[in-house]
């Protein structure tokens, strides 16, 4: 029977077990502890929870605790355990069955904002959620049958508890964690159930640009154009243009040349000088003050701020990640659910040109010493690095195997991913090439000495499919009803079709 004493800081009756001795004598509960450069009892010595608990007097308590704390985590295993192998079929549905609420959500929430009929794209996903249902019972089945419980609840030793863990339930557990984990609004779904069952479950692309073959020459100017005040360009799933608003710069503005109306989002307290629109369909916009703001559906996400110790090279953002270069040779990768920095590591020590992120690990930059070089993410290494004959000053995805660069001597440049190496050279151009925009999978666009010029990749041979030159082009941007975005060097926008 354990005795009941009253903690002299909350008054309340607390067991024995609980209750803590400060070196100043006073007697608190175990919650209560917490590192601090002032006691809150005497207000004469630091708090320092390692040394408290250290005390001879708590260092038995602290172990019992901790003792009985796994024993209590054990036996809720155990009986989460029971009830999935009272019913384990009625466990995945429940899951599943958020899942597909999931999707439905995520259904109605595209057939609003791209009044598109979705419905047959939705019915593949519905079919892959119930693939994994049948995949997840079937192992669920198999695996349950390893367990005895009678055995399991008689398993109360701490080194025996550890044993049981380690070998039985944590790679149970570890496997419905893949099954909660399945998340349908991020898109990066990839889990292994085993090493020979169901590999891949669902690799579903939230936006996919549908465009059509541009034929430049044939492009007509619109009168619908629209000034901005930044280089930024994005285009939104409704097909709206988003950049930053020349009156009040530190307002985000939405431009649909359809109508040609402007909307304007207010959240910035200075101005913004970077914006760009994720692949699932949220606007990012950084300001001055280092505060960077995710929007969705028009309204304030979540909002953090950034670094702002050093000057930034590059910003890349997409796959949930903002990824920043700063001038004093580091990158950090900050998580945009969270606004939390991930990542944070020293860098190359070179000047970056452009940068490119490629996918959620691998990130690509190119710098003033004519390298172009590999960072995985996740590691936080520079994993491959290739060697130009002249600086890189555009870039951009061909496939998923490839990228092209484009140099400041007007060469294009085909570089494999999987052994970084150069397998095609082509002199192009007598300047520089200024930027390379990707189109769609094997296309692209480029800008040299006013010649804007569409390229298909056709059986590893670039090639030409259009052209069309311009007096005074900054960037375009190929728009999804297969349109092109042509702004000057003013920042203004032109439709052309």
């Amino acid at each position: 029977m354990t005795s009941k004493q009253l903690c002299e800081f909350c008054n309340k009756s607390t067991d024995d077990l609980y209750l803590i001795t400060l070196p100043c004598g006073f007697v608190v509960c175990y919650d209560h502890i917490e590192d601090s450069n002032d006691c809150f009892m005497c207000h004469e010595h630091q708090i320092s929870k390692n040394l408290f608990f250290s005390m001879k007097k708590n260092r038995i308590k602290i172990e019992e605790i901790n003792r009985l704390s796994k024993i209590k985590l054990y036996q809720t295993k155990i009986n989460d355990l029971k009830q999935i192998k009272n019913d384990p079929k009625y466990y995945v549905d429940e899951l599943i069955s958020n899942l597909i609420n999931k999707i439905d959500l995520r259904r109605e929430q595209i057939k609003l904002d791209l009044n598109l009929s979705v419905d047959k794209a939705f019915n593949d996903f519905y079919n892959q959620a119930e693939c994994i249902k049948e995949s997840y019972e079937k192992i669920l089945e198999l695996r349950l049958k390893d367990f005895d419980i009678s055995k399991l609840e008689k398993t109360l030793d701490s080194k025996e508890i550890q044993i049981v863990e380690q070998n039985q339930l944590e790679p149970f557990f570890n496997l419905l964690e893949k099954l909660k984990n399945i998340d349908f609004e991020n898109s990066k779904f990839k889990h292994n159930l085993t090493s020979k069952d169901f590999g891949q479950i669902i690799n579903i692309v939230n936006l996919t640009k549908s465009i059509n073959s541009l034929a430049l020459s044939q492009l007509v100017k619109t009168s619908k154009t629209c000034s901005f005040a930044i280089k930024f360009f994005s285009e939104l799933p409704s097909g709206e243009i988003v950049n930053v608003s020349c009156t009040k710069p530190n307002n985000l503005s939405i431009w649909n040349y359809e109508t040609d109306t402007y909307k304007q989002l207010e959240g910035h307290k200075t101005n913004i000088f970077y914006t760009t629109v994720t692949s699932n369909g949220l606007i990012l916009s950084i300001s001055k003050d280092a505060e960077v703001i995710l929007w969705e559906n028009e309204k304030v996400k979540n909002s953090f701020k950034i670094f702002i110790n050093y000057m930034i090279y590059m910003i890349q953002c997409d796959f949930s990640l903002l990824v920043l270069y700063y001038t004093c040779f580091k990158i950090t990768v900050f998580d945009l659910t969270t606004g939390t920095a991930i990542k944070d590591f020293k860098a190359h020590e070179s000047s970056v040109i452009c940068s490119l992120l490629l996918t959620e690990n691998d990130y690509i930059t190119s710098h003033e010493d004519k390298t172009v070089r590999l960072w995985n993410l996740e590691s936080c290494l520079n994993v491959k690095t290739y060697t130009e004959t002249s600086r890189v000053f555009s870039m951009c995805k061909l496939n998923n195997r490839e990228i092209v660069l484009g140099t400041e001597k007007g060469e294009l440049v085909r570089l494999d991913l999987a052994s970084f190496k150069k397998t095609q050279s082509n002199k192009i151009n007598s300047s520089a090439i200024e930027f390379i925009n990707y189109v769609e999978e094997n296309k692209f666009m480029f800008l040299a000495q006013k010649h804007l010029k569409l390229w298909f990749n056709s059986n590893g041979v670039f090639r030409v499919l259009s052209r069309k030159n311009f007096d005074n082009v900054q960037d375009v941007l190929s728009l999804r009803n297969g349109r092109l975005l042509v702004v000057d060097s003013s920042l203004k926008a032109t439709i052309w079709k």
